[in-house]
Order: structure tokens, then sequence, then C-alpha cells
């Protein structure tokens, strides 16, 4: 993943797509200063693994779903990284309603800044990029840290209530 990244850069594109499904669970989100999330129900993540797959049980299609954890816990921690940061995208339909509503998402992240004079110091001077890579990585291991905060004070309170 790193020698993508590092090649990308040098390469001078903008972005790196990285396809995590278990993004939070390998702790991989503090790397990522953007992220993107596509979202299904489970109903639907349902339906195309046994499309897939045609093979599987229903039991064995919920305890495949199941063992990617749950999508609203992840849909709350993607949003809570804030606006322009955090990117959920619900994958309901076709592929083609997919690639418009990923496309819109793509070009209001590149209108965000990320593409024009700032790239390109960030490119040309490589100790001005490094510098910024290594304060999103910062940011992200800050952000993760404050979300898990959020976490424990949610469970806490909701201990008192159920009592």
């Amino acid at each position: 993943m790193f020698k993508s990244i590092l090649y990308h850069y040098l390469r001078g594109h903008w972005a790196v797509v990285l396809d995590i499904p278990l993004l939070y669970d390998s702790g991989l989100d503090i790397f990522c200063p953007v992220i993107i999330m596509v979202a299904a129900s489970p109903t639907t993540q349902m339906q195309r693994l046994r499309a897939r797959d045609p093979h599987l049980s229903a039991e064995e299609a919920r305890d495949r779903v199941a063992s990617q954890g749950g999508v609203a816990g992840k849909v709350r921690r993607t949003e809570a990284r804030g606006r322009g940061r955090g990117w959920v995208v619900w994958n309901e339909g076709g592929k083609e309603e997919l690639r418009e509503k990923v496309g819109e998402v793509v070009r209001s992240v590149e209108g965000g800044g990320r593409r024009g004079w700032w790239g390109w110091v960030c490119w040309l001077c490589v100790p001005v990029g490094v510098g910024w890579g290594v304060w999103e990585v910062g940011r992200g291991w800050w952000e993760r840290r404050r979300w898990e905060q959020m976490e424990r004070d949610g469970r806490e309170s909701g201990k008192g209530k159920g009592e």
C-alpha cells in the first residue's frame, strides 16, 4: 500500500484510491485524509452476495455480512470526520447510478483544494509534501482517538439509562 502511495505521489497524482473493505478494523484509516465510503444496507448486501454465490444458504450469507461489522457504525464514523473528510455514498441501485454518485463526490473532493497550487507545492518541494503527509497521519490518529472517546462516552451514558 505504501509503495503504491509513494509511486503515485512521485508521478504527480492528486489522489490515490485504496479499496479497503475493513479500513477501520485494520487501523489504516489514519493514513487516509479523505474517506469515501460506499455503503449498502445489510439486506442489499445479502441479496447481492446470494446472487453472486447461489450455493450459500441464507444463514451463511447472513454470517458473512455480519463478519464485516455493522454498516451503521461505519457510516457514523465516516460522517463524524466532518464535511470534506468523510463521505458516504449509498449503493442501493445499479452500477451506473453508483458511478454517477461517486463521480459527484470525487469532483467535490477535487474542488476542495487538494489538486490546486498546494498539490504542486507538495509535489515540487518534497520536504513540504512529507511534512504534510505526517500532519495528515497525525490528524487521522487524533480523529480516531476522538471517535473512540465518543464511543466510550456513548456506551457509558447508555449503561446508566438502562439500569
